[in-house]
Order: structure tokens, then C-alpha cells, then sequence
């Protein structure tokens, strides 16, 4: 180029003179850079590809929408729940057998909110765990704990109060009882969700070498997948069926005693208004 540039004679350009044979070589070399330099599908540099998977887990219209239901709901869970709380730790007379459960139902419920709600919608929108092998076991082991609290502490209310309406002289509730059922209300919520403590671990994508992200990274059971649907089904059986045959049936029960039998104390009342009558 530079004899080119100094002598007055103009050349044509090389790309114009080469030989087929030189072309071969051209398209082998482009070829082969081509090859080396699509690491991926789309053949994105790594600043490419970032950009394209954000765009990806970025929330579209519709997920904002859910974003602020979810919001509300967790707003107005946490404070209804520690309200409840509250107020039953301000009045001591309110703290009655039937209050404790429901105390305990509330904070069973706002854990549930707590736990629960941002970290399944910050998964469910962006498909990514950020937070860790760590928070993966522990909030996994304290999202299943909080909401097997809830539904035993339901199935305990169920309980009570049959015991209490159905067999009024056989029920003899007292609170320090209470307690020791939510105790073990606890300790067997904390034994059915054990196993996310011992199993569960983060998955991280296999993206195309050379690059590496967070993102798309799944908190999820690291055992084999017939491991985790026989734990599935016991989950189904112990935290939904059972409870839901048990509060079936005590309910189904005090419906029928309140239908037929009469309400203590109405009897004696209907008596006293007779006789004024005569």
C-alpha cells in the first residue's frame, strides 16, 4: 500500500485481484472466526447476551399488574396479622384458649406473607434465585415450617372447638394445654419441612462457555425427582388432606348439634317468659 500510495500510477484495488484460490482461504479463515466467535445461539457478544436475558426476566405489563396485588395483599397481611397479635397481648382478659390458637394462627399466616410472597414473586417473574445456597435451604425449610403451622393450628381450632360445643362437660381447655399443643404444633412443622433443609440448593444455568450469570439460577429439591414426588404426596396427604377430612368432619359435626339439639339457656329463657306471661 505504501509503493501504491507513492508512485503516481493508480492500482486496482487487491480485493479485486485476487484468485479463486485466495478466495478459498479468505472464506475458511471467516468461516473459522465465525465458528470461534458464535459461542452462542444468536451469535451475541456476552454484553448481547446479558442485555437479551434481562430483557427476558424483566416484568412485562401483565407480571406488573400482579406485582402490585402482591404488594396490597402483603401490606395488609402483615399489618392484620400483627394487629391481631397486638391486640390480644394489650388485653389480658382476651387471652383465652381459643385466642392463643388464633394468636398463633396469626403468626403462622404472617410468616406465611413474609416468607413467602416476595421470594415466590421475584422467582415466578425473573425465573432467578439471588439469594444463595444458603437463604435457598433456610427460607424453603421456613416457607414450608410456616405454612404447616397454619394448617395445623386450624385443624387444632377445629378440635377445640368441637370438643367444646359437642362435649361441653367433657372439655376441660386450659392454657398452659394450648400452649403445649402449639409446641407441638411447631416442632411437627418443623419435622415435616426438614427435609428442604437437608435437600434443597441452588441450580445454576448452564449458559454456553465462556459466560457466567446469576441469572435464571432455580432454588429447588437437589435429590432425585421420584425422591421429591414420593415427599410431594406425603405433603398432600399430612398438610391438606387429612386436615381437610378432620375440619370436615368436626365442623360438619357442630353444624349438626347446633341444628338439632337446643341452645343451652334458651329452654330455661322461654320458660321464665311463660310464667311472666301467667
Amino acid at each position: 500500500m505504501g509503493a501504491a500510495a507513492a508512485s503516481p500510477v493508480t492500482t486496482p484495488p487487491l480485493l479485486n485481484v485476487t484468485s479463486p484460490a485466495s478466495d478459498n482461504v479468505t472464506s475458511s479463515d471467516n468461516s473459522t472466526d465465525n465458528a470461534t466467535a458464535c459461542w452462542n445461539e444468536y451469535c451475541y457478544d456476552e454484553e448481547q447476551y446479558l442485555d437479551a436475558i434481562e430483557d427476558h426476566i424483566f416484568p412485562n405489563e401483565t407480571e406488573w399488574f400482579f406485582v402490585v396485588l402482591y404488594a396490597i395483599t402483603f401490606f395488609v397481611g402483615l399489618i392484620g396479622n400483627s394487629l391481631v397479635c397486638f391486640a390480644v397481648w394489650r388485653n389480658h382478659n382476651m387471652r383465652t384458649v381459643t385466642n392463643v390458637f388464633i394468636v398463633n394462627l396469626a403468626v403462622g399466616d404472617f410468616l406465611v406473607i413474609l416468607l413467602c410472597l416476595p421470594p415466590t414473586l421475584v422467582q415466578d417473574i425473573s425465573v432467578t434465585w439471588f439469594l444463595g445456597a444458603g437463604m435457598c435451604k433456610a427460607l424453603l425449610f421456613l416457607q414450608n415450617t410456616s405454612v404447616s403451622v397454619s394448617v395445623l393450628t386450624l385443624s387444632a381450632l377445629a378440635v377445640e372447638r368441637w370438643y367444646a360445643i359437642c362435649y361441653p362437660l367433657r372439655f376441660k381447655s386450659t392454657l398452659s394445654r394450648a400452649r403445649n399443643i402449639i409446641v407441638i404444633i411447631w416442632v411437627t412443622a418443623m419435622l415435616i419441612a426438614l427435609p428442604e433443609l437437608i435437600v434443597a440448593d441452588i441450580d445454576p444455568y448452564d449458559y454456553p462457555p465462556p459466560f457466567k450469570s446469576v441469572l435464571l439460577t432455580a432454588c429447588m429439591p437437589a435429590w432425585e425427582d421420584w425422591k421429591q414426588s414420593i415427599y410431594q404426596i406425603i405433603l398432600a396427604v399430612v398438610m391438606y388432606l387429612a386436615p381437610m377430612v378432620l375440619m370436615s368432619l368436626t365442623y360438619t359435626h357442630i353444624a349438626l348439634v347446633l341444628w338439632v339439639q337446643e341452645i343451652p339457656g334458651d329452654s330455661v329463657q322461654s320458660g321464665g317468659e311463660l310464667c311472666d306471661r301467667m
